[in-house]
Order: C-alpha cells, then structure tokens, then sequence
C-alpha cells in the first residue's frame, strides 16, 4: 500500500505476498477437544495449540437459544457456539432476534453471481465479503503481524472469512474465526478447505471472547468497532486473549472531530449503525491495556470504494431487485450515496490501527 508510512522496524518481518499454507485435502474433521473444525490432513506445521473454548457447543438434541439457528440445520456442523449474553442491538432494528436474522440472511446470497461480480469490481476480493479493507491494507496489516506457521489468529468479526483467511494464506498462521451470522461462518469454513487455511470458527460475542488468557499471537478486525457499542470491552478482550508481545490491526470507520453539530447528525446517519465513539480510539486503545504503534489515514482509499460501490450497484440495480427486494435495494443504495458525500465532505473517515501488547 502506497502509504508513504514505515511500520516500526521491531521484529523481521515473516510475511511475504504471495507465500501460501503447505496442501492440505481440504476434508474436515471435528475436534473431540471444542467441537471446532480442522483439516483432517496438516500442512507441514501442526496447530497443536489451537485454542480451547471456554464454552462447550451444545451437545446433539439441545435447543441453541441463538435467534438464527433456525437458518441452520446443525450450527454444530464445523462451529463452536456460543450463546449470545450481551449483543449489541443496532437502531435499524427493534430487537436482537431482528439483528441476528438480518445479518445471517444476508450471508445467503453473498455468493449470488450478481453480489460476486459488485464485490470483484467495488472490493477486489471474491470472499462474499462486505469489509472496507482493500488486499494492499490487509497485506500491510499482515505485515505488521508478523505472524509465521506456528502462529494463532484471532479474527473477530470475520463474516465469510475476510480478512483472516487471506492472512493465513500468506502466513501459514492457524485462524479463528468469531462472529454471530452462522450463514458466514459456513461460508468461511467452505473457504478455508478451498484455500487449504488450517482454521476453526466460533459463534461468540467479541465483548466476551470464550478464549482463556494469552491465547493469540495475532488480533485482526475489520471496520467492525463501528458496528458496535461496547467497543472498548471488546478491545479489553482483544488484550485479554493476546500473548505478550501479541499484536493487533483493524480497520475502523470514525466520525471526523469537532464538526458542527448538524454535519456531526449527518455523519452519524450515514455511517455504520454505531460510528459515533464516546471516546477516541487512541484513549480507548490505552484504557484497555494496548501499546497504540501506527495510526494511518486511509478515507482516500475508503472514498474511492464507496464511489464504485455504488456505481457497481446502480448498474445492477434490477439484479439486485430480483435477488434481495425493491425495498432493501434502495435502502441499501441511499445509505451507500451517503456515505460517498458524507466522506467527500469530510464527515467521515477510516484508519488503520496498530498496536502491542
């Protein structure tokens, strides 16, 4: 990514573009250790410390009390879970059950032929992914990474595997995946077999991580803070469940500082559902025990996909019709045409962050 920025030089970088994970089959079994989802046959490393939920998945004939497990024939099927304690509820939405619902329906026609090719012309990427991180951003969050064969991902918020699968097939690093939409996680693990990714996922909320302490070596998200309320518990797990000298990079949408009231009411209204932070990411990085490496300005960048997000969009706008209903289209549009202006006037932006443990 052309930056212009160095990373602070602490340790030699093991990530190289373009190297990939030994070949694995591709066939997955379960682990008697957390019901979670490896490759049956490894690449040359072996993750024989991947980590151990917290909490059991529910055994064969139990009722899970997730509100998408309806969506699911088996949500024990490759996924560990996690009953939802605290779940944020976003203000498009009269109730939890109505968030979840939404969000894991929308994991089913990510791989529509119409939503692949908006993703390939708007994204560059062809993970069903809906994540503002473009493949220069995620390769220079790898870098910073550093992570190697032996290495534990944590990828929180991981949808249908963008970021975190890409990372561990540069890396050869071991991923989890953590996210409430089963839909996504099924896609992810479909994913990682195809792309020989040694990974496992978790239905869990990232405010209470089921991971002991000091599990990772790595912590990545993608503009998922913004989706949020309770952002800095969620940071304090990400410290939580990180080994010492463990890094994190995410990617988040901010409104910009100090605007006038009205365009602060705009900004809010065209962002993500909890763009507005009571606190500074910086302070909030520091409260929950983090060691803030690099900041980088990347509204350019986040600019420019909007633009042909939405120009992707409206040119398919009748597929769009046919696949998700006339109504969600041109919600969906609206609030793409606001985000375009509200950072074309520079009510909002998005940052990469870096930080230590």
């Amino acid at each position: 990514m052309k930056t212009g920025c160095r990373l602070p030089p602490k340790r030699p970088p093991r990530f190289l573009p373009g190297m990939g994970s030994s070949e694995t089959s591709g066939r997955w079994t379960r682990s008697p250790l957390n019901n979670a989802c490896h490759s049956s046959r490894r690449p040359d490393h072996h993750h024989s410390r991947c980590p151990r939920p917290r909490h059991s998945a529910p055994r064969s004939g139990e009722t899970s009390s997730l509100p998408v497990a309806r969506l699911a024939a088996d949500l024990t099927n490759g996924i560990t879970q996690q009953t939802p304690s605290n779940v944020e509820t976003m203000s498009r939405f009269e109730s939890e059950q109505e968030m979840l619902a939404f969000f894991d329906e929308n994991f089913l026609h990510v791989l529509a032929p119409v939503m692949l090719e908006i993703e390939a012309e708007a994204r560059g990427t062809d993970y069903g992914s809906v994540s503002w991180s473009t493949r220069d951003q995620v390769e220079w969050m790898a870098t910073y990474l550093d992570l190697g064969n032996d290495s534990l991902l944590l990828d929180i918020g991981a949808g249908a595997g963008w970021p975190g699968l890409y990372v561990g097939q540069q890396t050869g690093c071991h991923v989890t995946m953590l996210d409430f939409p089963v839909n996504g996680l099924k896609l992810a693990l479909d994913r990682a077999a195809l792309d020989s990714v040694a990974a496992h996922a978790s239905v869990a909320d990232g405010a209470s991580l089921p991971f002991s302490e000091g599990v990772f070596e790595g912590v990545i998200h993608s503009d998922l803070l913004c989706c949020l309320t309770h952002k800095l518990e969620v940071l304090a797990e990400c410290r939580r469940v990180i080994r010492p000298g463990g890094r994190m990079a995410f990617t988040v949408i901010e409104v910009v500082p100090d605007l006038a009231p009205d365009a602060h009411t705009i900004a809010v209204e065209s962002g993500p559902e909890f763009v507005d932070s009571e606190s500074p990411y910086v302070n909030l990085l520091e409260e929950s025990g983090w060691t803030l490496s690099k900041v980088e300005d990347v509204t350019s960048e986040f600019q420019s996909m909007a633009r042909r997000l939405l120009q992707s969009r409206e040119s398919r706008r009748e597929a769009l019709v046919a696949l998700l209903g006339a109504e969600d289209v041109e919600e969906m549009i609206e609030r793409n045409r606001g985000t375009v202006a509200s950072t074309k006037k520079r009510r909002l932006r998005r940052r990469i962050y870096l930080a230590e443990a």
